[in-house]
């Protein structure tokens, strides 16, 4: 990339970055008091809904994968059958469990040039601390007193027009058990995660236009 190209980047990246700041708790009120987010995986392992998410108050890191692969980002469907063929084998390749863009309408829908800031916004980025409180939802600061589900999540990231945002919320359970053998069971595991695209609608609002959940 030239020294030119690499500076509009940078601009591109902090601008995301600062118009993003009053945006990001419209988007997790969006993402966090949706229910639906949370009803398949409780079901997936034969829990209740709680009466609140919880939510560990640091966030989770960024996958610039989530947002641009060499292997097949910016290039031509027709000139990608075989790499294709090879990563959807792959059951654990990025492309399958966390490339936003394997699915065809976001695909088109947002042009290779932000898929590739969005990566590059996402690289910047390091977890920090966020305090959200609701009827519904609430952060905690440590898991380390949780049995029970509790959840991890990415800051919102926007689209370099601020008309797109994308989070991705992790699900965990902790059973809280004792057993002889400290080797039987982890401390939290990890039951999946939900990635999330909002569009913002012409009152300022957020709308959910695209959902994937993925089950460990």
């Amino acid at each position: 990339m030239s020294p030119f190209r690499a500076s509009i980047l940078i601009g591109f990246v902090s601008m995301i970055a600062l118009s993003s700041l009053g945006q990001s708790k419209e988007v997790y009120q969006a993402a966090f008091s949706d229910k639906s987010n949370f009803s398949s995986v409780l079901r997936f392992i034969n829990k209740n809904m709680p009466s609140k998410i919880l939510i560990l108050s640091k966030t989770f890191e960024w996958y610039t994968e989530c947002f641009w692969l060499d292997e097949i980002s910016g290039k031509r469907v027709q000139d990608l059958k075989d790499t294709l063929e090879y990563i959807m084998r792959d059951d654990r390749h990025p492309y399958n469990v966390t490339y936003f863009f394997k699915d065809t309408f976001l695909n088109r829908l947002i042009p290779d040039t932000s898929k590739y800031i969005l990566s590059k916004v996402c690289d910047t980025m390091k977890p920090s601390r966020i305090i959200l409180n609701s009827k519904t939802y609430q952060t905690i600061n440590t898991s380390k007193n949780i049995v029970g589900f509790y959840t991890e999540t990415t800051q919102p990231v926007f689209s370099s027009d601020s008309l797109f945002a994308f989070i991705v919320i992790h699900y965990r359970y902790k059973a809280g058990l004792v057993v002889e053998n400290k080797y039987d069971i982890k401390d939290y595991d990890a039951i999946g995660k939900v990635s999330l695209v909002f569009s913002k609608q012409p009152d300022g609002k957020w709308l959910r236009i695209w959902r994937r959940f993925v089950f460990y």
